[in-house]
């Protein structure tokens, strides 16, 4: 709530919850999965389909039966602190185990995050590289 509302509540000397940091850290991972990809060339895509054997995205959330906290924790930083938008209208519910995955994906993907942002996007052989199992 803090995020959404700052000034409102006294500083917390409570370090954000580990569920919740996980969450932001795999929503900002699939943000750049997503817009990276997206801005291939029709043959870099081909390239990524043809070695991300189940595809690159667009992501799913997580699963409703095993992983419903880290899907409430996504579904409430986007519908209601309007965090990460570009997931709103997304049912987050995966209906797999999810979370192991995208932590073997962001082990691979915190190295390069540093390096990113406007104008760089992940190129083809990192979107691999991550993606990749």
């Amino acid at each position: 709530m803090e995020w959404k509302y700052h000034g409102l509540f006294a500083d917390s000397a409570d370090p954000t919850a580990p569920e919740v940091s996980f969450v932001v850290d795999v929503l900002d991972m699939w943000s750049f999965i997503e817009r990276g990809y997206e801005k291939l060339s029709k043959a870099d895509k081909a390239r990524v389909d043809a070695e991300v054997p189940n595809g690159v995205g667009p992501f799913q959330g997580f699963d409703g039966n095993n992983e419903a906290e880290y899907m409430s924790i996504a579904r409430f930083l986007v519908e209601h602190l309007d965090r990460f938008t570009q997931f709103k209208g997304r049912g987050f519910n995966s209906h797999m185990p999810s979370a192991g995955r995208y932590k073997q994906m962001l082990e691979k993907f915190e190295p390069i995050r540093a390096g990113l942002g406007a104008p760089r996007e992940l190129n083809a052989g990192e979107l691999i590289a991550i993606c990749k199992r």
